[in-house]
């Protein structure tokens, strides 16, 4: 199946106080699930490291975030520490 570029990983994360979220983590998991999710770093299907790091202007440090089309996706953005920032669930 064709890989998509995703929706959320792709931009820059901010903390509630719209600093750039440096160190922080998105953990992608299958929508409604706890179950790990591969993503990817390029439509070829390269995949990502997880959970995805974010560098220092908050930004997936791997380039472009790829999801496989046809599946449903959770997204959790943490802070550096560990803090749920927010969470994204059934994304398609």
């Amino acid at each position: 199946m064709a890989n998509f570029l995703a929706p959320i990983i792709n931009d820059q994360q901010e903390d509630a106080n719209g600093a750039p979220l440096s160190g922080g983590t998105i953990e992608v998991y299958l929508a409604g699930s706890s179950t790990p999710a591969t993503t990817y770093s390029d439509q070829e299907g390269d995949a990502n490291t997880w959970p995805i790091v974010l560098n220092t202007l908050g930004v997936n440090n791997q380039g472009a975030g790829w999801l496989t089309g046809g599946a449903a996706y959770k997204f959790v953005i943490k802070s550096a520490t560990g803090i749920v920032q927010r969470t994204i669930d059934n994304v398609s």
